[in-house]
């Protein structure tokens, strides 16, 4: 789970652009997603909301 607001825009980003993602062992993977997912209940989600609407409607 990503809890800053700016890996998560980062990541959404990539995501949205079929781009590759950061894995956890610090690896780049691509992976074809069709949604994403922000728990309410992880402190500051509705900073990294925030912050993944703005990186998504940024293009």
């Amino acid at each position: 789970m990503i809890a800053s607001p700016g890996m998560a825009a980062q990541q959404a980003r990539a995501l949205a652009h079929d781009g590759p993602v950061s894995a956890l062992d610090g690896g780049a993977i691509r992976v074809r997603a069709d949604t994403i997912c922000l728990h309410s209940d992880t402190p500051g989600a509705l900073k990294i909301a925030q912050a993944v609407h703005a990186a998504l409607n940024r293009g």
